[in-house]
């Protein structure tokens, strides 16, 4: 959660965050995370994947989605429709952003110090920028951008609309799925799965690769 959702606390409006206590926890972090990783004690350094990083970024994703579980019982129901539609957007974009981080190191042939260095650099990028620098600099159908795009555009102005985002706040479970609302919502958080389906797994291409290899098996 550190990593993927936090931002530094300062007065200072500059972009520089080297030596701020915000950077400082997140070297430590990274310093963890590489510097233990056996992997990258191997001679060629030919593949670079942070597994343990990697790993806790997918447990990560898991306990959101455990959590979503728990809080349906703890509640009863309660804002059930707003949490599952933020699970099925921006959730599911913190997660993405994880992958994307531990991808960007793949096959790089970094060393240790280099790696955390650039890993810091992609902590300060917000999920939504990093993501499509990252499909661009992969090829990534531009189409399949654009949908992503469209999808969390949408997502967002669903979100800021007070009435809309109180309807799904109050709208109880066993009533969800008969209420057009949260099925239009619904429906466009199935468009950014899918897009997302057809870049990670559907299409091959360098991101697909790393999926089956690291994110699957």
């Amino acid at each position: 959660m550190l990593l993927l959702e936090s931002d530094r606390i300062s007065l200072d409006t500059s972009s520089e965050i080297s030596g701020t206590a915000h950077d400082r926890v997140i070297r430590g972090i990274f310093q963890q995370y590489i510097d233990n990783d056996s992997g990258f004690a191997a001679p060629t350094r030919k593949e670079n994947v942070p597994r343990f990083l990697l790993n806790d970024i997918v447990r990560f994703w898991r306990t959101m989605c455990v959590d979503f579980a728990y809080k349906q019982r703890e509640q009863q129901g309660k804002k059930w429709a707003l949490r599952n539609i933020e699970l099925r957007m921006s959730r599911r974009l913190i997660f993405v952003k994880g992958l994307l981080m531990c991808f960007k190191i793949y096959n790089t042939a970094l060393s240790r110090d280099k790696i955390k260095q650039e890993l810091r650099k992609f902590v300060s990028q917000k999920p939504l920028q990093f993501m499509v620098s990252v499909f661009e600099e992969n090829d990534v159908p531009d189409n399949y951008i654009v949908d992503l795009l469209d999808a969390y555009d949408k997502y967002l102005g669903m979100l800021n609309d007070e009435q809309f985002r109180d309807h799904l706040k109050n709208l109880l479970m066993h009533k969800a799925y008969e209420d057009p609302k949260f099925e239009e919502a619904r429906a466009n958080s199935h468009k950014f799965q899918n897009t997302l389906n057809k870049i990670f797994i559907g299409e091959k291409n360098k991101v697909s690769e790393f999926t089956l290899k690291y994110g699957v098996f």
